[in-house]
C-alpha cells in the first residue's frame, strides 16, 4: 500500500520487472477524502488522465511499457493499493507496444479499404467480425464485453473516432432446414409449430437432410446496447471468417408438422456475436437495408420505435 499525503507525487517511469513474468501493475484507490493525485499514463504519444478523488470506487492498470505518474496530492490523504500483473515465466509477455502495432496494421488495413472504391461496389460495403464469445441480445453491448472482446471492439472504436467508419455488434444466425429423420421421440402426426432451446443433449429433431440454409443477422445493437434493427438477411460473403459457422453447435430448433403432402420439417439455429464495419458512405444504404428487413419481420413492432428507426435513417441519408 502507499499513501500519499498532502503535495505528494510520484514522477513519470515505467515499471521494472519486479517478479518474473511481469507485465503491468494494478491500482486500486481506497476510499479516502482527498483532492489532486491524479494518475497520467502515456504511451505513443497518447495521453490520459485518471481522476480519483471524485470516485466512489477506483482501479486502474496499464502494461509496463506505459509511463506513468502521480500528479501532487493538494489535500488529504491518497490510499492506493499496487498490485503486480504476471504470467507464466517464459511466454511472450503482453506489452502496449504490441498492441500499438496491431492498431496500425488495422489502420492501414482500412485505409486501403477505403480507398479501394471498386471492392465495395462489388459487395465489400461491410465486414463482419465474429467476436470469441457469445452474448445475447439483451447482454450485448461494448461494456457487457468479456475482457478479450471488450479490448477489440475498444481498438475498432477509437480507430473509428479517426476515420470514416461505423461499429456496431451484431447477432448472426444460420438456419439449417429440412425433413425429419425417422425418430420415435418425434410426434411426426403434430401439426403445430414448435421451438426449443434446451439441447444439451443435441436437437430434439434431428434432420434427414438439409434441404435450404437461410442466413440472419437477428438484431444489429449499436456499442451501448440500443437495437437498431434486427431479422434481416446476411450477405455471406462479408464475412471475415468464411467457416463461421461450421464449428458451432446447435443453439436452438423449431418444428413444423405435416402440412399437405409435405412431410414434418425442422431447422436447427447456428448463432454467433459479431463485430461489423460500415464506412459511412454506405451507412445510410446499410440501414436502409437492414431496417427494411426489420419491417418484413417485425411489422407488428411498436409504432413509435418504428418511427425511431426510420426517422434516423432519414436523417443519415440527408
Amino acid at each position: 500500500m502507499v499513501i500519499y499525503e498532502k503535495g505528494a507525487m510520484f514522477k513519470p517511469h515505467t515499471d521494472t520487472e519486479k517478479i518474473p513474468g511481469m507485465f503491468g501493475a494494478m491500482i486500486i484507490c481506497l476510499l479516502s477524502t482527498h483532492t489532486g493525485g491524479k494518475f497520467v499514463v502515456t504511451h505513443n504519444g497518447e495521453c490520459k488522465t485518471l481522476k480519483t478523488s471524485d470516485a466512489s470506487k477506483y482501479y486502474a492498470c496499464w502494461h509496463s511499457d506505459v509511463t506513468h505518474e502521480v500528479l501532487p496530492v493538494e489535500s488529504g490523504y491518497q490510499c492506493d493499493v499496487t498490485y503486480n500483473l504476471a504470467i507464466q515465466p517464459g511466454l511472450t509477455l503482453p506489452a502496449a507496444s504490441a498492441l500499438g502495432s496491431h492498431k496500425e496494421l488495422l489502420q492501414k488495413t482500412l485505409k486501403v479499404w477505403l480507398k479501394e472504391k471498386h471492392s465495395r461496389v462489388f459487395g465489400w460495403s461491410t465486414c463482419y467480425y465474429a467476436l470469441k464469445h457469445e452474448y445475447t441480445q439483451a447482454s450485448i453491448s461494448l461494456p457487457a464485453l468479456k475482457v478479450e472482446d471488450f479490448a477489440r471492439v475498444q481498438a475498432v472504436q477509437d480507430l473509428t473516432a479517426e476515420m470514416a467508419f461505423v461499429a456496431f455488434l451484431v447477432l448472426l444466425e444460420k438456419g439449417d432446414q429440412g425433413f425429419l429423420s425417422p425418430n420415435e421421440d418425434c410426434d411426426t402426426e403434430d401439426k403445430d409449430v414448435y421451438q426449443c432451446s434446451d439441447l444439451e443433449d443435441g436437437p430434439h429433431y434431428p434432420l434427414k437432410q438439409v434441404e435450404a440454409t437461410d442466413y440472419i443477422v437477428k438484431s444489429i445493437q449499436a456499442l451501448d446496447g440500443t437495437t437498431i434493427a434486427a431479422s434481416f438477411q446476411l450477405q455471406t460473403h462479408m464475412l471475415l471468417q468464411q467457416e463461421l459457422f461450421s464449428d458451432l453447435v446447435v443453439t436452438r430448433d423449431s418444428f413444423k408438422g405435416h402440412t399437405g403432402n409435405e412431410g414434418p420439417q425442422a431447422t436447427h439455429w447456428y448463432c454467433c456475436s459479431a463485430l461489423v464495419l460500415v464506412p459511412k458512405e454506405v451507412l445510410a444504404n446499410y440501414l436502409a437495408h437492414s431496417i427494411a428487413g426489420y419491417r418484413l419481420y417485425r411489422c407488428s413492432m411498436p409504432l413509435m420505435s418504428a418511427m425511431m428507426i426510420w426517422s434516423t435513417t432519414d436523417s443519415i441519408r440527408q
